[in-house]
């Protein structure tokens, strides 16, 4: 009889959580170092690799006294930032099976409103501003009783959700904040304090003269404020069409001008997403000429849309304009290979998108399968899904519609290429051939999508940096 190996599944508590292993029993131990703690349960809540979460249940001398927030400082001391808990459920007795142990599958079935431990470190809105974006918090989240120092990021927001909210702003408040309150503490109390000092130091965004046009989708998006006797850096979005992904390497930069950034049409809205490299770059172009931006600017590209940077380089250069310098980031050149695989993703997320408008689809099946092939969370509903597929397609579509330009540009260019893959050369070989100026390219830490997440986007910034401005 022939011998075979059956796995069951793992013997001890180690589970992965967006990627990192977490010991469970390792933060149990850390919550039962608190103080106000007698038990705790860990658990993992959600089946799908990107939306496992960690839920800690626990029992607590005085629940009067007990703060959530003081609990939370005191994991911080001793876990990564990854293995503290996204919700904490205060019970008044831990369920218990026959056998005397903690009842899993009990807690499993509790669906008890997190928030519930920290009504008595309930912050209400003191001012007018602060109760507004209560009203708008409550609206985005469908989440009750939000504090003005509740992190929205811990309390349900997403990407998607942090783009609206900042769009919910500028028509509420008539005022334009960058991206980079997104990457901060993103508190009511923090939001109302960069509202009225926006407010204050540039006015009303009806009184702001050519910045009205912020308002219009077709505009570049402000990321950073800064001196604007500085030539500005554009970025420009990468295959799923926002912008968030660079949320970590805009504030790593000691670059002081001004940031725009560029995301697909229709990535925030219902408009249909262009599929066409070179209308991209047109339309993009004139983005950037509506701007006000002159000469010397520099542009960036992430993965799929270094390609389109190249595109509006030789735009402007033939409008007469200097481009400071093209900056890629793991960039891949749309050779016949790589538009092959482009085109198998895109038969297969055109196929996902039929799904969503059959009346027999199902969403966790849909979501888990668009997961798994693109290795990365999007927000779990549909009208996020159907504009991820939206966007997604057509960008696919215009790789494999691309034709190569043999025509070079003037500026410089810096490819910063990952190492996890040393023999794909021809990925990005062709880039030294498209300028006539200056080419370098440099090694950098991490895979294609890590690049612009710690640990290793602190040292990108720097490589980022020595060619900025």
């Amino acid at each position: 009889m022939a011998e075979e190996i059956i796995f069951l599944g793992r013997v001890d508590d180690q589970v992965k959580i967006r990627g990192f292993r977490v010991e469970i029993n390792e933060v149990e131990n850390a919550i039962k170092n608190y103080a106000e703690i007698i038990q705790v349960s860990v658990i993992v809540k959600g089946e799908e690799y990107n939306e496992k979460k960690l839920v800690a249940f626990i029992t607590v001398n005085k629940l009067e006294i007990f703060s959530l927030k003081k609990l939370k400082n005191h994991l911080k001391g001793f876990l990564p930032q990854y293995m503290i808990p996204t919700k904490f459920v205060v019970l008044d007795k831990m369920p218990i099976t026959k056998n005397g142990k903690v009842d899993k599958n009990a807690l499993h079935a509790n669906n008890s409103d997190a928030l519930a431990v920290v009504n008595s470190e309930f912050d209400l809105p003191t001012t007018i501003t602060e109760k507004r974006l209560c009203e708008i918090w409550e609206d985005l989240l469908e989440v009750k009783y939000i504090g003005i120092n509740d992190d929205f990021f811990e309390i349900g927001g997403h990407s998607l959700l942090a783009t609206q909210l900042l769009t919910r702003i500028r028509s509420e408040f008539k005022v334009l904040l960058d991206y980079k309150v997104l990457f901060r503490d993103l508190t009511i109390c923090n939001l109302a304090n960069e509202i009225n000092n926006q407010i204050k130091k540039y006015g009303e965004l009806t009184q702001l003269g050519n910045n009205s046009k912020y308002e219009n989708e077709e505009i570049g998006i402000l990321m950073q404020r800064g001196e604007s006797n500085i030539a500005p850096v554009i970025f420009i979005h990468p295959l799923r069409g926002g912008l968030l992904c660079f949320s970590k390497l805009i504030p790593s930069l000691e670059f002081n001008g001004i940031i725009f950034g560029v995301e697909s049409i229709g990535y925030s809205t219902d408009r249909d997403s262009l599929s066409n490299v070179m209308e991209m770059a047109e339309i993009y172009t004139k983005r950037i000429l509506d701007l006000g931006i002159k000469d010397n600017c520099t542009l960036i590209g992430y993965s799929f849309s270094g390609i389109i940077a190249l595109e509006v380089a030789r735009n402007l250069e033939r409008l007469g304009k200097k481009i400071n310098s093209l900056i890629l980031l793991d960039s891949h050149t749309f050779t016949q290979s790589v538009k092959e695989e482009a085109n198998n993703s895109l038969r297969s997320f055109l196929a996902h998108k039929k799904l969503m408008k059959s009346d027999n689809s199902s969403l966790d099946v849909i979501y888990s399968e668009i997961t798994r092939l693109i290795g990365y969370n999007i927000p779990k509903n549909k009208i996020s899904i159907e504009r991820d597929l939206k966007v997604r397609t057509a960008n696919l579509k215009a790789i494999v519609d691309y034709e190569i330009n043999p025509e070079k540009i003037n500026s410089d260019i810096y490819l910063f290429r990952v190492r996890d893959n040393p023999n794909s050369d021809e990925l990005y070989n062709q880039w030294k051939t498209a300028t006539k100026g200056n080419y370098v390219e440099q090694f950098i830490s991490g895979s294609h999508l890590t690049i612009v997440e710690s640990p290793f986007v602190e040292s990108l910034a720097k490589k980022i940096d020595a060619y900025l401005p």
